[in-house]
């Protein structure tokens, strides 16, 4: 069998595990970006662009191996369609940083709960992942859950904020950090938007 599977058999790919190992690297990105604006920690912040670099190479090694691969555990336009989202919440979070470094922002302690609240989300995504590698399919819904229930949260924040920053006075206070919510906010549902991608997999698996 051992010689079957080296020289005649299709080549098969653990896209699970490649999926998680993504989201994972997507998890440390955003502990990074807490820590950079935070804990004012530069350090933390170069890494949030390397951290980013990595990500951009695990998809496209998982995009590589798809086309590469005949054998798929699900069909392949859910695996891409995960592998890219999970990218663009790594690039959403490099705009963010470009944005804040060309308006020369370096502490947002303000918006700690927002901080905080994405690095939940990528926690609970990375346990989605995890779930779906070991087949406790009930558990991914359950941290698919919990990225939405989070993002609801990040939006209410949002306005709450938002509604704060209406009643200031200075124009440029009002420009940079209206476009700052709107960058968290998008990181926050580039989120949500790979949690639903997530559970369609498992709907699939059902």
């Amino acid at each position: 069998m051992s010689f079957l599977k080296k020289y005649i058999l299709p080549k098969e790919i653990d896209f699970f595990e490649a999926m998680l190992k993504h989201s994972k690297a997507i998890e440390s990105i955003v502990k990074d970006l807490e820590l950079c604006f935070l804990e004012i920690d530069n350090k933390a912040c170069e890494r949030v662009l390397n951290d980013e670099s990595n990500s951009k190479e695990i998809k496209k090694q998982n995009i590589k191996n798809l086309l590469g691969t005949f054998i798929t555990p699900i069909d392949r336009e859910s695996i891409y369609r995960v592998t890219t989202e999970l990218d663009w919440t790594a690039i959403s979070v490099r705009h963010f940083i470009l944005e804040t470094n060309s308006y020369k922002i370096e502490n947002l302690k303000e918006y700690n709960l927002i901080f905080h609240s994405l690095t939940d989300m990528a926690k609970a995504l990375t346990l989605g992942f995890e779930s779906l590698k070991e087949k406790k399919l009930q558990d991914v819904d359950r941290e698919c859950d919990e990225v939405r229930s989070i993002y609801d949260k990040i939006v209410s924040e949002y306005i709450l904020y938002m509604a704060k920053l209406s009643k200031q006075s200075d124009i440029e206070t009002i420009f940079t950090h209206k476009e700052i919510l709107f960058q968290l906010k998008d990181i926050a549902k580039r989120f949500h938007i790979c949690a639903n991608s997530l559970e369609d997999i498992v709907a699939k698996m059902v």
